[in-house]
């Protein structure tokens, strides 16, 4: 479907998966839900949006809320935008704001094994933590309960948020050489 925002073309979005099932009321789209193996890719407008480069994304389930601009991506969760990757159990979009917000969620059926909140930028290791919130405008983000390596160590925090792609601010942290939690 075509993106628009006050008559104004602002990009298109195309998803697949195996099941998607459209909601409307009064002759309006109000919601589309993927089930299976749901995935997408949004190409923005980028003489007309502050997002610059495609966003691909999949889930379990993928549930759009049109008027709200909000997406809910469910199991198995994963963002791809420039050179960033965010995967989570679940990802929640905020399409006005640009925010993403990820949580971790339990996911199988016999084996039930948690997909807690990764975040890599780059060549960069990896983020982990309980919660994150990232701005795909901004390319800045905050981490809770976090932990990274970093050349020589390895660092555990309450609170990382980004400045840059090199810069990190850290409340309550720990650093240490040890692996060992």
């Amino acid at each position: 479907y075509h993106v628009f925002d006050d008559s104004l073309f602002q990009g298109i979005n195309t998803t697949s998966g195996d099941t998607i099932s459209l909601q409307f009321v009064d002759q309006e789209l109000q919601r589309i839900l993927v089930l299976g193996g749901a995935r997408g890719t949004y190409s923005p407008d980028t003489s007309r949006s502050d997002i610059e480069s495609d966003i691909e994304y999949s889930a379990q389930t993928i549930n759009y809320f049109i008027p709200k601009e909000t997406t809910m991506l469910i199991s198995e969760a994963q963002v791809d935008y420039d050179d960033v990757s965010l995967s989570a159990g679940y990802i929640g979009v905020n399409w006005q704001s640009n925010l993403l917000d990820a949580l971790p969620i339990a996911v199988g059926d016999t084996t039930s094994r948690e997909i807690t909140p990764t975040l890599k930028e780059g060549d960069q290791e990896p983020i982990i933590g309980d919660k994150m919130q990232y701005n795909l405008q901004t390319e800045r983000g905050k981490i809770l309960h976090g932990k990274t390596i970093a050349e020589d160590g390895y660092y555990t925090s309450q609170d990382i948020r980004n400045e840059s792609k090199k810069v990190f601010y850290m409340k309550k942290s720990v650093y240490t050489t040890c692996s060992l939690d």
